[in-house]
């Protein structure tokens, strides 16, 4: 039986190591081009886009794991079942059980692994991500700004028609300034920089200033120039990587249960801090779960052995992640104890697979 043991075991490393790798290049394709972008068009050197993906890769990992660990579930058993193997192990008076048991603990272990992992690894990487990103956008301000969209810098909403990655240069500039009056500049072109002091500067050609006046508001004044300059310290300090305070997908479950405590002394509503604390247990726990049905599925689907593992785990995944998103929204209106909604596609899931082999795998 130890010889069967090790055998199923080995025989889940390769799908998992495959699924892992698979899934993390599906995740990844968008940061990819994301970072191909920050390398080609905005010039940012090679070894900070090198960090930015290491720092990006455990937020994957922690989502690709359990899925892997689904598959390689299904493709193990799946092959066993397609080859007659299941059928000959009991025909020579064999017990299933041990071997289940051998696929639940690997389960079992992925999820206390992964479980450090995103308590662990996960926080400090996504800090370190965004801290590295901003330094890198503080350096190059052209890093944060996109062609025909708003950036919200403090006050003011600053809007470019067409930026020249090559030249340096914005055109078609639009600023709207929130205030008593509110002001807003338009300008044909202008240039971005950082100053010596680190503090952003938006140098503006040819341009005017409309502006309502701050005792008549029925009055209004335009100011044409030729050449204007905007320090826009609100962004330099927006921009300032000591100044980043950490997000909730930042925190370590400590952190987050100290700021639980700290809203609930404001009486502040803290279901969502909630729904973030458990969630960094219940998703490594969907390993535990996918194995639990993975094994009696793949036994009860005999043809398609490992053809149709892939399949099946990209159905199980969609049914897993929907009750996920579902149970997390329920949890953060209050619906469901927070600390229960997390865990509804683990206990489904891993419901229906204890019923599966009671029934069907155990006969």
């Amino acid at each position: 039986m130890k010889i069967l043991r090790r055998y199923i075991l080995a025989e889940h490393i390769g799908p998992f190591l495959l699924g892992v790798g698979i899934f993390s290049f599906i995740l990844l394709l968008d940061k990819v081009f994301l970072l191909s972008d920050l390398f080609i068009a905005k010039r940012v050197d090679a070894g900070s886009i090198a960090l930015l993906f290491l720092y990006y890769l455990p937020a994957t990992l922690g989502v690709t794991v359990p899925m892997g660990t689904l598959l390689g579930v299904l493709m193990a058993w799946g092959r066993l079942s397609e080859d007659n193997e299941i059928t000959a192990i009991r025909a020579s008076g064999l017990s299933l059980t041990p071997l289940i048991v051998t696929s639940l603990c690997f389960g079992l272990f992925l999820s206390l692994a992964t479980m450090i992992f995103n308590d662990t690894v996960l926080p400090e990487s996504n800090y370190a991500y965004r801290k590295l990103y901003r330094t890198i956008a503080q350096s190059d301000p052209f890093i944060g700004l996109e062609e025909g969209i708003f950036l919200r810098v403090g006050t003011r909403e600053i809007y470019v028609d067409k930026v020249n990655q090559k030249n340096r240069t914005l055109s078609g500039i639009y600023i709207y300034k929130e205030g008593h009056p509110d002001q807003t500049i338009i300008a044909r072109s202008g240039r971005w920089e950082t100053a010596e002091d680190k503090n952003i500067i938006l140098k503006l050609k040819n341009g005017a200033i409309h502006q309502s006046d701050s005792q008549d508001p029925a009055k209004y004044h335009i100011l044409k120039f030729d050449s204007q300059t905007i320090n826009l310290a609100d962004l330099s300090k927006e921009l300032d990587p000591a100044n980043i305070p950490k997000g909730i997908r930042d925190m370590t479950a400590k952190e987050i249960r100290q700021r639980i405590k700290e809203y609930k002394e404001e009486q502040f509503n803290t279901d969502f801090l909630k729904v973030e604390l458990h969630q960094k247990k219940s998703i490594p726990f969907a390993c535990l779960a996918f194995s639990l049905i993975g094994v009696p599925l793949a036994i009860i689907i005999r043809k398609g052995g490992r053809s149709i593992g892939f399949g099946l785990s990209l159905a199980l995944i969609f049914v897993y992640y929907l009750l996920l998103i579902g149970g997390g929204a329920v949890g953060k209106r209050g619906i469901i104890n927070p600390s229960i909604s997390v865990w509804i596609p683990n206990i489904f899931l891993g419901g229906i697979g204890i019923i599966l082999i009671a029934r069907k795998v155990g006969r």
